[in-house]
């Protein structure tokens, strides 16, 4: 599913400059991705990552790591997007 949200964003987030997509279906789908990455931030939480060659899980090692690297930018990009 991830990888059919980022092409649909891909696809459309460039076409918002040049003008409104204003039909029902669009706002639909834009509504399903938006809220698709709002409940992408929170599963992050829980998303291990490599570190020397090992794979840490453990839930405070990926929470402080996402919260210094991922999470600022995130939290961003999807409060824009909700504005938007």
């Amino acid at each position: 599913v991830s990888v059919l949200v980022v092409g649909y964003d891909v696809l459309t987030v460039p076409l918002l400059a040049f003008s409104a997509m204003d039909e029902p279906y669009l706002n639909a789908v834009g509504m399903f991705t938006t809220s698709f990455w709002t409940c992408d931030i929170p599963l992050s939480f829980f998303s291990g990552y490599y570190d020397g060659g090992v794979v840490e899980m453990r839930p405070t090692r990926i929470a402080s790591r996402y919260m210094r690297l991922w999470c600022p930018l995130d939290v961003i990009i999807v409060l824009v997007d909700w504005v938007l």
